[in-house]
C-alpha cells in the first residue's frame, strides 16, 4: 500500500517566502509612486515564484509497493527498492528534491538521492522494512 511522506521545510525557505511576497505587495503598493520600480518588483517576485513552483511544490516522497516515488515540482522519479542500497541520516546542502537539511541519503546502485521527510525516523523505519521485504521476496 503507497505511504506519502510530505518534505520537512527549513525557517530560511519560509523567510524567503515572507520576503518575495513583502516584495511583491511593494511593486503593487508602489505602482504609482515609481511605475518602472514597481513592474521590476513585481517581474522579479513573480518569476523567483514560477521557477520554486516548478522545481519544488510539491515536494514528497512516496513509498510503494515496487519503490520509492519522489517528486519535486515537475520531476518526478522513481527507484526500484533492488536499486537502494542502503540509506544513511545526513546534514547537507547539496541541491537535493528536499526543503531540509535534515535528509536521508539513498545510497542507489546508480548514485546518491538525498530526501528531507518531515517524519524522517517514521520514514527510514518503514523503508528499511520494505527494503528488507524486497530483499525476501526477490
Amino acid at each position: 500500500m503507497p505511504r506519502r511522506y510530505r518534505s520537512r521545510i527549513d525557517a530560511i525557505w519560509v523567510v524567503l517566502f515572507l520576503a518575495c511576497a513583502a516584495a511583491f505587495l511593494a511593486g503593487v503598493v508602489n505602482r504609482s509612486a515609481n511605475p518602472a520600480m514597481s513592474r521590476m518588483l513585481l517581474e522579479l517576485t513573480l518569476c523567483v515564484a514560477t521557477v520554486f513552483i516548478c522545481i519544488g511544490v510539491p515536494c514528497h516522497y512516496t513509498l510503494l509497493d515496487k519503490g520509492v516515488r519522489i517528486q519535486s515540482g515537475l520531476f518526478i522519479r522513481e527507484v526500484p527498492y533492488g536499486n537502494i542500497l542502503s540509506v544513511d541520516p545526513e546534514n547537507g546542502t547539496q541541491w537535493a528534491p528536499a526543503w531540509s537539511r535534515q535528509r536521508l541519503v539513498l545510497h542507489c546502485r546508480h548514485g546518491n538521492i538525498r530526501v528531507s521527510p518531515l517524519r524522517r525516523e517514521a520514514f527510514m523505519a518503514e523503508l528499511q522494512a520494505r527494503l528488507h521485504e524486497s530483499v525476501t521476496a526477490g
